[in-house]
């Protein structure tokens, strides 16, 4: 039961009525001697999350093929002033039986708003059963002038989706305590070495030390306490067994100096001694610049890892991106995304504690491993636009004579800016004359990589033979590709050169492999025509 307040409540309360599935109403205020309650129901049509296991495990509580996801709602509200406060559902029902384990309440207090996506940012403390019941109890320090959310959630969903109501107070003001690590304390580290945290009361306070610390772990710890007044500081030795360290300040472990007042517990905080951290390093895909989507980043853990999925993935940047896919196991994962607003950045990181690697714990459970925070890589969207893609021009060369029967036919191909180089794949021929070989040099300028002469080295008949250099078929140094090429005269008239004349009198045609039979009929009219020759001259003498 709660403990009799330090000040007289208010006997007027402030009611507020949280609407199902409705994330960020308005904050609410009351004064430091009033309490504040809501009310609201949880069923089919609200917001869902899967639920984690804690503040400091993200992991999700249940496997969504076991359990699928749960309702909330989430109430954002301040306090007045700083100090305790208890948080607690007074009252709940749902349609069948109010004591079923479907219609158990949970609680997780937020700093600040609420991401379903992102269950760890901002995330206080949490509770189940806090009240001795089905019902969640939280107690905390609050601080005036903060923005805090309480979403209301349920262990699951009861499998008939009944409505679940419930009421939920918030009051105040008691002698508050919050537990957190030092600022340079990390939650997961490798090295054995001593752990710092602070304590910090809602106001001084006396009759704090080490006895009133609890910890529990694989490993036996000694707590050191130190400072006066509200601040305190803890120290435990460097721990010897690998797993997880619960810390928390019990009920009761100091008095208030002005009013005598028992402080109410902490939140719990725990670390994670390991033997090593699994630890992502992102990289891009590919070229840092894109004109086209998608953007493909690799995520390489230094040890595999279980439990990272899509909405583990922070994407940032200017480009405006809406979607992600995630493939992968182990240690190496895919991540590609899609989905752009605008030309800009695509950004790409994994917070601490998106995945976990398992550590054997000996005699009692296995322990997970929170892995460790990456960097962020970036991949610059640059969209196609006409007017900042290299232009190309293809010309008859200079000299080249049109029309010609020599090959090979010269052309000249210049592109406005430098470009990756101009390859013999990159070139399209056209034309009637069935021209399919070309070669490609570049050619010396102030600018390199702009100039280039195509020669096309065959023809399959007389007919035209033309070049041109399609869309996209080279890059600049951003990456885009160039436009199509335009041409003033880009192309040539190839003329077969006739054959040889034959010489005078009467010689047989040149048949080459001509049947027997037409070098027969060729001699007899040969033999004839001479025959007429004669009879002529006879008549003349």
């Amino acid at each position: 039961m709660p403990r009799p307040l330090r000040r007289a409540m208010s006997a007027g309360l402030v009611t507020l009525l949280a609407t199902a599935g409705v994330v960020g109403l308005g904050a609410s205020v009351a004064s430091a001697d009033s309490t504040q309650t809501f009310s609201g129901t949880l069923q089919a049509g609200d917001g869902t999350w899967q639920r984690p296991n804690s503040c400091v495990d993200p992991t999700p509580r249940w496997d969504t093929d076991e359990v699928p996801s749960q309702y909330y709602d989430a109430q954002t509200f301040t306090v007045p002033e700083s100090g305790g406060y208890e948080l607690e559902m007074t009252a709940h029902s749902i349609a069948n039986d109010a004591e079923e384990e479907g219609a158990d309440g949970y609680f997780y207090l937020y700093e600040g708003g609420f991401d379903p996506a992102n269950t760890a940012a901002g995330c206080i403390t949490q509770n189940d059963d806090g009240t001795g019941t089905l019902r969640p109890l939280i107690e905390a320090n609050l601080q005036a002038g903060v923005t805090y959310t309480l979403v209301t959630t349920q262990y699951f969903n009861p499998a008939n989706e009944s409505v679940y109501s419930y009421a939920t107070e918030i009051r105040g003001l008691y002698l508050g305590v919050t537990l957190e690590l030092s600022a340079e304390q990390a939650r997961v580290f490798s090295m054995s070495e001593p752990v710092d945290l602070l304590a910090s009361f809602s106001e001084p306070v006396v009759g704090f030390d080490a006895d009133d610390v609890s910890v529990s772990g694989p490993g036996a710890v000694d707590v050191t306490v130190s400072g006066s007044g509200a601040d305190y500081a803890i120290e435990l030795s460097a721990p010897t067994v690998y797993g997880t360290y619960r810390i928390s300040v019990g009920r009761g472990a100091a008095v208030s100096i002005e009013t005598e007042e028992a402080s109410q517990p902490s939140q719990e905080v725990s670390v994670v001694y390991a033997e090593s951290i699994p630890t992502p390093t992102v990289t891009v895909t590919g070229m840092t610049t894109i004109v086209a989507e998608p953007a493909v980043f690799q995520i390489e853990f230094s040890e595999p890892v279980e439990g990272l999925e899509s909405s583990d993935v922070v994407v940032g940047g200017t480009a405006g991106a809406t979607t992600v896919e995630l493939a992968g196991e182990g240690a190496l994962y895919t991540v590609t995304v899609t989905g752009f607003a605008q030309a800009g950045t695509v950004e790409v990181s994994v917070p601490e504690g998106a995945a976990y690697a398992v550590l054997p714990g000996g005699e009692g459970p296995d322990v997970r491993v929170p892995s460790a925070a990456s960097n962020t890589a970036t991949i610059t969207y640059a969209p196609i636009v006409a007017e900042a893609r290299p232009t190309v021009t293809v010309e008859q060369a200079a000299g080249q004579a049109d029309p010609t029967s020599t090959l090979p036919v010269a052309f000249d191909v210049t592109f406005s800016e430098p470009i990756d180089g101009l390859e013999t794949t990159d070139v399209q021929l056209g034309g009637t004359a069935g021209s399919t070989r070309v070669a490609v040099e570049a050619l010396a300028g102030e600018a390199p990589n702009t100039s280039y002469r195509v020669t096309v080295l065959d023809a399959a008949r007389a007919g035209t033979i033309s070049v041109s250099i399609p869309a996209g078929a080279v890059v600049d140094q951003a990456g885009l590709g160039n436009l199509p090429s335009t041409s003033v005269d880009n192309v040539v008239t190839y003329a077969v050169a006739a054959p040889p004349a034959a010489s005078a009198g009467g010689t047989l045609p040149q048949t080459g492999a001509a049947p027997g039979w037409l070098l027969a009929a060729a001699a007899m009219l040969l033999v004839a025509t001479g025959a007429v020759a004669v009879r002529r001259s006879a008549v003349r003498v």
